[in-house]
């Protein structure tokens, strides 16, 4: 790998790149899980308006999930089952690219049905279906 990456300096930044965005996402998982409470993050501009946007409760509902609360993170967005999903796939692809499990989630058609859901849950929740 050295050699390759002496002649190919592009490929050392998009190792380096790699490594930073799993870094970053198992920095993220590990908040949700070890965190007892969220810190104080402000609520969204849209609720300020009094507008129901479609992926507020999102952040609190992931945080639900990491803590076996799913009924609890159902009702504040089911949008928060999507990303939970979203950053353990993108975990798996950066962490065992090659495997077939891997291979499997990570094609286009299934890009296309986590977008679709994802588009369904926010409507459902702009709609107060959910």
């Amino acid at each position: 790998m050295g050699i390759l990456l002496e002649r190919w300096p592009g490929i050392q930044r998009a190792v380096t790149a790699r490594r930073v965005e799993l870094a970053l996402i198992v920095a993220a998982i590990a908040y949700f899980t070890l965190s007892r409470t969220l810190l104080n993050i402000p609520m969204c501009p849209f609720a300020y308006l009094g507008i129901n946007c479609p992926t507020c409760g999102t952040t609190r509902a992931v945080w639900q999930i990491f803590h076996g609360h799913f009924w609890a993170a159902w009702s504040l967005n089911p949008i928060g089952f999507i990303v939970v999903f979203l950053l353990l796939r993108r975990l798996s692809v950066l962490s065992a690219p090659r495997h077939l499990v891997v291979r499997i989630v990570s094609n286009q058609v299934a890009d296309i049905a986590l977008l679709g859901a994802f588009f369904c849950a926010g409507f459902m929740k702009f709609l107060h279906v959910v």
